[in-house]
């Protein structure tokens, strides 16, 4: 008989089974124990009939498994590289709201809701203002990791260090740095205070307001100054710096205790103990 010879497909029950796989008489394909389903199909490929291999229930619920832990993965790594581009301090990425006891929890309340709206960019700066010590940075810090967990690039920076590193660039790098940092989603200058300026770094302090007066993105500005001292200043500097955070952000107050003079504290007590432990 001419053409072409119909050749016979490999036996699968000759297959070399796993301890979770057996051969189903009724269609005499390999299947799992587990699920049941088959782990082949028989079809024709080029002219000759083949039992092709065939991921089950079971395999294809490791596969999804695996490609989500990859993707968990992958996503983590992203995000600790934001956080390394946006937090200069390592300290500052511990800094979380589950952590935040000590805050008022109607200012709580506030800045998470803040958090979930900075994607939206039709929300206000934030002027997180109060005394020295009473969590203002940490409370800024909460919500900028937050925004970077949500993987929306953000920074804190000083105010202070920021025009020092600024005052050593040449004209084209400190704009190229500039536009870095009024490219994130979020941008916090932390500590503002306009009283040890320079006549070298006023200018520069002066051009960066002017471009917190200008961004499309959200500001998040922590300072010691009251809103007193905000609505009343006292030079022209101080005029013009403050009625572009009043114009641009919303005043949210950080009151309660001194907590720096209660991290002190404990770390002198952390000391004593060590040393009467070694002295024992």
């Amino acid at each position: 008989m001419k053409g072409k010879t119909r050749l016979r497909p490999p036996d699968s029950r000759r297959a070399i089974l796993e301890r979770d796989e057996y051969i189903d008489p009724a269609d005499g394909l390999i299947h799992c124990r587990v699920c049941g389903r088959p782990k082949q199909r028989y079809g024709v490929l080029f002219g000759v009939e083949h039992y092709f291999p065939i991921p089950c229930d079971c395999q294809k619920e490791q596969a999804a498994a695996e490609k989500r832990e990859r993707e968990q993965e992958e996503l983590e790594q992203h995000v600790n590289r934001l956080k390394a581009d946006g937090l200069g301090w390592k300290e500052l990425q511990n800094y979380r709201f589950e952590e935040a006891q000590s805050l008022d929890p109607k200012v709580l309340v506030t800045l998470r809701n803040y958090c979930s709206q900075v994607s939206e960019k039709t929300v206000p700066g934030l002027l997180i203002w109060g005394p020295p010590g009473s969590g203002k940075s940490f409370a800024a810090a909460c919500i900028v990791n937050e925004i970077l967990e949500s993987c929306q690039p953000a920074i804190m920076t000083c105010f202070g260090q920021l025009l020092e590193e600024l005052s050593g660039m040449n004209l084209q790098d400190r704009q190229k740095h500039l536009a870095g940092i009024f490219s994130k989603s979020l941008i916090c200058l932390d500590d503002l205070d306009l009283r040890y300026l320079t006549k070298l770094t006023i200018p520069l302090a002066v051009d960066l307001m002017n471009r917190v007066d200008h961004s499309s993105k959200p500001i998040i500005i922590t300072t010691g100054y009251t809103l007193d001292e905000l609505r009343h200043p006292r030079t022209d500097l101080e005029e013009k710096v403050f009625r572009i955070l009043r114009r641009n952000t919303a005043p949210v107050y950080i009151g309660g205790p001194d907590h720096t003079s209660q991290i002190e504290r404990q770390h002198l007590m952390n000391l004593q103990g060590t040393l009467q432990t070694h002295s024992m």
